[in-house]
């Protein structure tokens, strides 16, 4: 296991090979400070603000009269002819006043840098609206199928009716145990109930990996990349190629459709060569079709909750089924995590290279910022020491960083409020179908198969030794593979660290517990099934090459925890 770099050579030094607009992303349309790029959109962000408050006052006097217009049609229309009505008058209530419908609205306020100027809360309540509208005609399907044909309008108002004779409906099925006759847009990979089942198609699972910087991110991806391709041998020797010649083939694996649509091994969301954003109009992703999201594999990106936002929109728009979503996040020991970082020349902490004069890597390339003794001195007296007390803890620069990555769409909205983010940050884990941690990658990565039906990998053998393929200006920076441990810290400044990153302490302590539970039911399902002599029950959306042999899943428990 390692944790991964993929950044600039140092002083003509071989560098990694990727696409001109995959390195200028990285380069510089990473994210940047929202301290130094404020005052150059300072006008822009008052235009927008001003054109969000307008557009929110107008969204609120529609709202009302099609409340109202609502509420008198209900006993004639069905849900989604309501909600077809409430759409069409606040589209024609805009327009006539700003020339622009809903959807142009919530893409004006969508920006990443400006969003928490225009529209932050109201574009949060549309996203909740349209999720929670989403879940409600998907159950009322549900309902009328089981119900013989009745069509919604007839249901709805016999549910009226047994709610005033005091009987109660059925209650919404929580995110793991939906199913049947509509599928998920987030689901865990949940077991067939019967052979009638199994013989219906559904729409394959899509793993969802949220990449966070030096967790080991890049290792597990080709990892996930080569459990859910076995059947494909062409992507299995582009696997090897980016194991073995230092290359990262992000194109040739969404060509595969290994990747789906804008996915990387490293970098953040690959827009679509040539694209810029514009207000109201999705920029397009690289790469894709219905073809691409109805095959691909694994869906990731440092962006990964926008990434997976967009594929969403996308399947909605065209012809392919919408897929539930297997969510997958790994964590890292916050101080290891601060260790991890200060090697790789805190390249992704923006803020933090701002304030120090590094700016962006471009401008002060890895291999350069630091020497190799102070690249391995985490002494109480180190360069690394003073730094990241004085500048990153005491300054709040970059601070929580693991926990700015899983909130990613809402931190803006949150980070100030430490009481909020805690309790979002939590959730999410929680919400998660699969948990890895850095320090424990080689049982993370049996239980990763267990969970997809996915024949075990041996992580020896499928390890990404980064160190053995960079030159030797850059060895420092990258001092092992396979071994969570960046070197011993001073103990007074390893709680110090804790302190500083205090959410992502409490997320680190979260996921641990929730990783041991996971694979204490996993070890009693397997074991269970072989007392049995049963074979393990397949998934929904696994497709045919599910294991379901309980013995490889014990095996590679047994040979992960001698390791």
């Amino acid at each position: 296991m390692v944790a991964d770099h993929r950044v600039l050579s140092f002083r003509g030094e071989r560098s990694s090979f990727m696409s001109d607009a995959e390195r200028a992303g990285l380069l510089h349309d990473g994210e940047t400070s929202n301290a130094t790029s404020r005052g150059s959109k300072w006008a822009h962000v008052r235009r927008r603000g001003a054109v969000a408050l307008g557009v929110g006052a107008c969204l609120l006097v529609a709202g009302v009269s099609v409340r109202d217009k609502a509420r008198a049609s209900e006993p004639a229309l069905g849900y989604e002819d309501i909600d077809k009505v409430k759409r069409e008058t606040i589209d024609a209530r805009l327009k006539s006043v700003f020339g622009i419908d809903l959807h142009g609205f919530a893409e004006l306020v969508r920006d990443e840098n400006d969003i928490e100027y225009a529209g932050k809360e109201l574009f949060e309540k549309k996203k909740q609206f349209r999720a929670l509208a989403d879940e409600e005609r998907a159950w009322n399907r549900h309902r009328a199928e089981m119900s013989g044909g009745d069509d919604i309008a007839q249901l709805s108002k016999k549910e009226t009716e047994n709610d005033k004779a005091g009987a109660h409906p059925p209650e919404q099925h929580s995110r793991n145990d939906r199913g049947g006759a509509a599928e998920p847009i987030l689901g865990s990979p949940n077991e067939y109930e019967d052979e009638v089942e199994m013989e219906e198609e559904s729409a394959p699972i899509m793993p969802v990996y949220f990449h966070t910087e030096k967790s080991g991110g890049t290792s597990l991806v080709l990892h996930a990349l080569e459990l859910m391709n076995s059947d494909r041998p062409e992507t299995l020797s582009i696997i090897d190629r980016v194991r073995n010649e230092d290359v990262m083939l992000d194109k040739e694996l969404r060509d595969a459709r290994s990747l789906c649509p804008g996915s990387a091994l490293f970098l953040t969301t690959v827009w679509k060569a040539g694209t810029v954003w514009e207000p109201g109009r999705p920029r397009p992703l690289e790469d894709a079709s219905d073809e691409n999201w109805r095959d691909c594999r694994l869906l990731t990106s440092h962006t990964g909750r926008e990434l997976m936002r967009r594929a969403d929109e996308a399947q909605r728009e065209g012809a392919a089924p919408t897929r539930p979503k297997i969510l997958m996040g790994m964590f890292r020991d916050p101080a290891e995590y601060e260790q991890a970082a200060w090697r790789s020349e805190v390249f992704m902490y923006h803020d933090l290279r701002a304030k120090l004069g590094w700016g962006k890597l471009v401008q002060t390339p890895l291999g350069s910022a630091l020497t190799e003794e102070e690249l391995k001195d985490f002494g109480p007296d180190s360069k690394f020491a003073k730094i990241m007390l004085e500048d990153h803890c005491k300054g709040r620069l970059d601070t929580n960083f693991q926990t700015k990555k899983l909130l990613e769409d809402k931190w803006f909205a949150v980070k100030d409020d430490h009481a909020s983010a805690r309790k979002m940050a939590l959730a999410r884990v929680r919400e998660l179908d699969w948990i890895g941690l850095t320090h424990r990658f080689n049982e993370g990565a049996c239980m990763l198969a267990f969970a997809l039906r996915r024949k075990p990998l041996s992580t020896s053998d499928s390890n990404y030794d980064r160190r053995k393929l960079l030159p030797d200006t850059l060895k420092a920076n990258h001092p092992h593979s396979d071994d969570h441990s960046e070197g011993t810290m001073d103990p007074e400044l390893k709680k110090k660290l804790y302190e500083c990153n205090d959410l992502d302490t409490a997320v680190f302590k979260l996921a641990e517990t929730e990783f041991e539970e996971r694979k204490s039911k996993m070890l009693d399902v397997l074991r269970e099934a072989k007392v049995s002599n049963n074979k393990l029950e397949p998934i929904r959306g696994g497709g045919r090459q599910q294991m379901l042999d309980p013995q490889p899943y014990l095996d590679c428990m047994h040979q992960a925890s001698s390791r």
